[in-house]
């Protein structure tokens, strides 16, 4: 008689989650998201809500909002905080840490790993337009090569504005 014996199958779960923001826009004398820095705040809500549910997870994901570009002296992640609180209030306990130095890609990617390294994250997913993927993921592996860092990070396209 043979007895199999399987181990139980462990869930991918990230350490963090970082949203880069793109753009503002005016709406009167309220600045808001742009319709694809609400996409990328919503797909980042989506896997948040789809690894609870497989993980039954009591400690949440911690979520980065990244993006200093400014208008009217508003950075980009404060805004994007803003919404992601005022849409989605479920999320009340969250870690949430703001980068909002970054006026580029390269920079969201270089002040993101400075923070990967200081909160020693090994799996990160980045959230991000689909048409910017790519340029960050060249972006990452360079940083990561120089920065001599052991971080698995994970690219996901949110939907684009475009459509």
């Amino acid at each position: 008689m043979i007895i199999e014996a399987k181990a139980k199958e462990e869930t991918f779960r990230p350490d963090a989650i970082i949203v880069i923001g793109a753009g503002l826009l005016k709406d009167g004398t309220n600045i808001i998201p742009s319709i694809q820095t609400k996409n990328n705040i919503e797909k980042a809500v989506q896997l948040i809500i789809d690894y609870n549910k497989l993980n039954h997870d009591a400690m949440p994901i911690p979520l980065v909002f990244s993006g200093g570009y400014t208008i009217n002296g508003k950075e980009e992640a404060i805004v994007m905080q803003e919404y992601f609180f005022k849409n989605f209030g479920m999320f009340t306990e969250r870690n949430i840490w703001l980068e909002f130095q970054s006026k580029n890609s390269y920079e969201n990617i270089a002040f993101c790993l400075n923070l990967i390294r200081k909160e020693n994250w090994k799996q990160v997913i980045i959230i991000d337009q689909p048409m910017h993927l790519l340029q960050l993921r060249l972006l990452s592996n360079k940083e990561l090569r120089i920065r001599e860092l052991k971080t698995s990070l994970y690219f996901i396209g949110a939907e684009p504005a475009w459509g």
